[in-house]
């Protein structure tokens, strides 16, 4: 949890890296083994069934849980509006803020 709770001015440091730290070692493991079997060719109906229903739908919900963090860490955050810097009417481009 304090991987997540870290601040985002680390500069340089990649998010997927930050998220994976946080994945326990059998949620690593479940990741490697679906990622195998889909390099394989393997298709998901295919992989379902090799890893048993419990084991891939946990898999389904670590890559979810993936998506989410990364969506989280890498959405800029509120965006202030550029000061005008004449006077006047604003340009149609400044109002949009």
């Amino acid at each position: 949890m304090a991987v997540l709770e870290r601040s985002q001015s680390m500069g340089g440091i990649d998010p997927m890296m930050l998220v994976m730290e946080t994945l326990t070692d059998n949620e690593l493991g479940l990741l490697d083994e679906y990622f195998d079997l889909l390099k394989a060719g393997f298709a998901q109906a295919e992989i379902s069934e090799m890893m048993g229903d419990e084991s891939y739908q946990q898999t389904l919900a670590i890559a979810d849980k993936i998506e989410e963090e990364l969506r989280l860490r890498q959405w800029p955050g509120p965006q202030k509006c550029a000061e005008p810097t004449k006077r006047g009417r604003p340009r149609k481009d400044e109002v949009a803020c």
